[in-house]
This record gives C-alpha cells, structure tokens and sequence, in this order.
C-alpha cells in the first residue's frame, strides 16, 4: 500500500512539473539546440548595398559608353566611303556627345571632357574644312583614346556585375530551398523534404 501511494505521489508531482513547464516562454535558443544563423541581417544589408553601389556604377559606365558611341557615329559620319560625308552633321554630334559627358569629378569624365576640347578644336567652324585630316586626327587623337578609357571601364562593370548576378541566383535557390523546407516542416512532410532539398 505504501508504495502505491508513493508512486501515486510520484506521477502527481511529475504531472504537475510537465505542466508548469509548458506554461513557461521559452527563450529563442532554448527551442533547438541548434544556435540561431548568424549575419542574416547583415547578409541582407551587403545584398542591398551591392545592389545600389552597382546601379550607380551602371548608371556611370553608361554615360561614358554613350560618349563613346557617338564618337564611333563622328568618325563614321567623316567616313570618305559613306555616302553623306558631312563636317557639319560630325559637329552635331559632337555637341550631342558634349551634353552626355558628366560633369562630376570622376577621372574619367575629366579625361572625356579633356578630349570633347580636342574634338571641338579639330572641327573647328572658323576652319576651311579638309574631311580626310579631320578624320585621321579625330580618330588618333580622340576617338582611339576615349575607347583605350571608357572599354575597360565597362568591361569591369560587367565583370563585376556578373559576380553579383551569380550571387544573387544561390541566395534565389537558398530561399527557394528554405520555404519548401518550412511548407515541409509545418506538414511533418519530412521524406519529400529530404528529397527536394540539398540542406541535409
């Protein structure tokens, strides 16, 4: 008899131990024993901070292509053996190519506006025009160096780009993986899990 009334006692007590305990909060790392991923935050923040660094970048290296390109439209537009030969049509454009040129203080746009000067002087309006010497000086002096400093630039950015556009795709694929693992997890679906996931 005593011994019924001592496991009797015994079952209460754990009873009412199990329930005070599920009526308590357990904290963030009590709930696995595993501890919580570090840097989500910050991995989040690097990914933006990529991203608005590389649009600006973009956004600069386009400029200078777009100089660069209509300064391939003046040569071509001095072209000997295209129809329209046209002094007057290759200063238009440089005006064009003028208003692309940033105006910050980047080397770069320095180095451009340094050569917009160039131009101006080799299609200078107050001189006879000689459209074969135009050219050939434009092309040495101008064009030839505009794209020696805009196509590395660009050719950078591309680079640089794809890197991201690389990472970019395994943080896709990781959140893809991640919410098929929780649709999983809150189904108990734990065989198809294993299946479809590579985070074993």
């Amino acid at each position: 008899m005593a011994r019924r009334h001592f496991a009797f006692a015994a079952a209460v007590a754990f009873i009412a131990f199990t329930a005070f305990a599920q009526r308590q909060p357990m904290r963030p790392n009590q709930r696995t024993n595993r501890p919580a991923a570090p840097g989500l935050e910050s991995a989040a923040d690097n990914i933006k901070e990529w991203a608005r660094i590389r649009t600006a970048d973009g956004m600069r290296v386009c400029h200078f292509q777009a100089v660069l390109n209509t300064f391939i439209q003046v040569d071509n537009a001095m072209d000997p053996m295209q129809p329209n030969v046209s002094a007057s049509k290759a200063a238009d454009l440089l005006e064009a190519a003028g208003r692309m040129v940033p105006t910050d203080n980047d080397p770069i746009s320095f180095q451009l506006r340094s050569l917009m000067i160039t131009a101006r002087q080799i299609f200078d309006p107050h001189v006879s025009p000689n459209i074969p010497a135009q050219r050939e000086r434009f092309h040495r002096e101008v064009l030839e160096p505009a794209a020696r400093i805009v196509t590395p630039e660009v050719i950078a950015f591309v680079e640089r780009a794809q890197q991201i556009d690389v990472a970019l795709q395994a943080v896709a694929q990781a959140q893809s993986e991640m919410s098929a693992l929780v649709v999983h997890a809150i189904h108990g679906d734990c065989g198809t899990a294993g299946k479809d996931s590579h985070f074993e």
